[in-house]
């Protein structure tokens, strides 16, 4: 969307992606994340907008590369077991790690389903809920 919401653009889905997410056992609270990131003195500027161009042009390496969530480092600071959560992820062979909105679960990006379960089994231990996943379509079919 752009403008004030007025104009909408739409965009192909973006590819495909293959990802474990993992729940820690701790919660976080939305009002004090806000409350964290509002004070921030320097915000990523433009992820958005790179995002939309690697989704335009179906490039998965652009748009894995330019994830970004502002809670992200916030959180992670906070709360040693969702910072370990990512860590195993990308210790597992994740492209790409971080924060699922102000948490606390967190995702990896893997590069097939093979590669993902093979990360999911090897967190499952460490961590209670485990979860594998992939992005979808418009018009994929949930198996």
């Amino acid at each position: 969307m752009r403008g004030r919401g007025e104009i909408i653009d739409p965009l192909p889905d973006a590819p495909e992606m293959d990802l474990v997410v993992i729940k820690p056992d701790v919660g976080v609270s939305t009002a004090w994340a806000y409350d964290r990131i509002d004070k921030l003195q320097n915000r990523q500027q433009g992820a958005s907008g790179k995002a939309e161009d690697a989704t335009r042009h179906g490039d998965k390496a652009k748009l894995i590369a330019c994830l970004y969530n502002d809670f992200d480092p916030v959180v992670c600071a906070e709360f040693d077991e969702i910072a370990r959560a990512k860590s195993a992820l990308m210790n597992s062979g994740a492209q790409a790690a971080m924060l699922s909105g102000s948490g606390s679960a967190v995702f990896g990006v893997f590069e097939n389903h093979d590669r993902a379960n093979q990360a999911a089994m090897s967190v499952m231990g460490e961590f209670s809920q485990v979860f594998m996943t992939k992005t979808i379509g418009r018009r994929s079919s949930i198996e």
